[in-house]
């Protein structure tokens, strides 16, 4: 029988075991209440706030329908026999939604000794692998340039700046300027190395390789080259 087909007061203050279960799949469920119409109403409120306290049984649910779900009396007893009975028809009948062998017990932690397939171990592996983006070879757009040229504009380099930066050239730093022959080497190198790679034998920065490599600045040294 259908759960969404109970009646109104049908199973109010009765006591027993019941099973809930789909037609088209072998896996069911078993428990019990001393109120078997408020506890199936319950299980059908869980499942349609996917709320329920079993994961198994709320994603079988959905996946088949909650309409399709039916149950089966599958005893009627006293209050004070319930579990005893219950424990009886889940050792016989065997149970896969249930959460607990016993009655009582706490749940079975269903990970444990779980082996995961190496296609799912690849798939996490590649989830959880970060992308790096090389921007060795990236160039701006015309927008993007307009608009870095339109934040410079107006913009004041202090004296304490300058010093720095005169400071930076002094000591060999990324600021260093390059020489002619510097530059027609970097542009023989860009084909067989990274920015990276050329910024650090040149010891500047992979902006100002970038910009090399691509005609933005020494343009009249590369026909030389």
């Amino acid at each position: 029988m259908f759960i969404k087909d109970i009646q109104r007061g049908q199973y109010t203050n009765v006591c027993g075991i019941y099973k809930l279960y789909f037609d088209n799949d072998d896996r069911f469920y078993i428990g019990s209440t001393n109120d078997l119409q408020e506890r199936l109403q319950a299980h059908t409120r869980a499942i349609n706030k996917q709320k329920h306290f079993n994961i198994y049984f709320q994603r079988l649910c959905l996946k088949l329908g909650i309409e399709n779900l039916k149950y089966e009396i599958l005893a009627k007893c006293p209050q004070e026999y319930l579990l005893k009975m219950e424990q009886w028809f889940i050792d016989k009948l065997k149970p896969e939604l249930n959460l607990a062998e016993t009655v009582g017990r706490p749940p079975i932690n269903r990970k444990r000794g779980y082996k995961m397939s190496e296609e799912a171990k690849q798939n996490i592996s590649k989830a959880r692998t970060i992308q790096k983006i090389d921007r060795s070879n990236y160039v701006h757009s015309e927008e993007t340039l307009n608009k870095i040229s339109q934040s410079l504009k107006g913009r004041v380099i202090t004296e304490e700046w300058k010093q720095k930066m005169k400071e930076a050239k002094a000591k060999g730093g990324k600021y260093s300027k390059l020489t002619v022959e510097q530059v027609k080497e970097i542009k023989s190198l860009v084909r067989t190395k990274t920015d990276e790679e050329i910024s650090q034998l040149f010891n500047c920065s992979r902006a100002t390789i970038n910009q090399i490599k691509n005609n933005k600045i020494w343009k009249e040294v590369w026909e030389n080259v």
